[in-house]
């Protein structure tokens, strides 16, 4: 009984260190589901819901003439920036993206579904390494569990409510 309790205030607590950490989620959906999903999260104020569609198309040129991700403001607890990205099969394509998102200092984590197929947790762990390849031991701990947990929810969505259910305690 006891350990169970322990293991759902750590849960919260994950939660809530998630959701306090700057944030932004790339995630590959259609226009159905994007349009559903931004509809859903902007009826979960106060999160203020940006998107962006970027396409692979433009990303050399991108990176070429923006020292700055100009759409994204100083993020805050209730900002979060939804990307939908339409990434080719290319490895390089994708890896010049973590590596330009990296240098923005106020992002910690990265989690996506960077390609059409389904991405595997252990690509989904190594994303961390690219993005800070300095994090110690602990921070990157805390990193990777912040991957799994935002790979087990299965939308943004969902993810907000529950954060939203362990702030108030509902």
């Amino acid at each position: 009984m006891k350990q169970t309790f322990i293991k759902n205030e750590l849960k919260q607590r994950q939660l809530q260190e998630i959701f306090q950490s700057p944030l932004i989620i790339l995630s590959q959906l259609n226009c159905t589901d994007a349009q559903t999903e931004i509809k859903i999260l902007q009826e979960l104020k106060p999160y203020k819901v940006e998107s962006c569609k970027v396409y692979a198309t433009f990303l050399k040129k991108f990176f070429k003439e923006s020292n700055e991700l100009t759409h994204i403001h100083p993020l805050s607890n209730n900002l979060i920036t939804i990307f939908y990205l339409k990434f080719p099969k290319s490895l390089e394509d994708t890896l010049t993206f973590i590596n330009y998102l990296k240098n923005n200092k106020k992002v910690l984590i990265l989690s996506a579904s960077l390609f059409s197929n389904q991405i595997s947790l252990s690509t989904l762990e190594f994303i961390p390494k690219l993005m800070n390849p300095v994090l110690n031991k602990r921070k990157l701990e805390k990193s990777l569990l912040m991957v799994r947990s935002l790979h087990k929810i299965s939308t943004f969505s969902t993810f907000l409510k529950q954060t939203k259910a362990v702030k108030t305690g509902e």
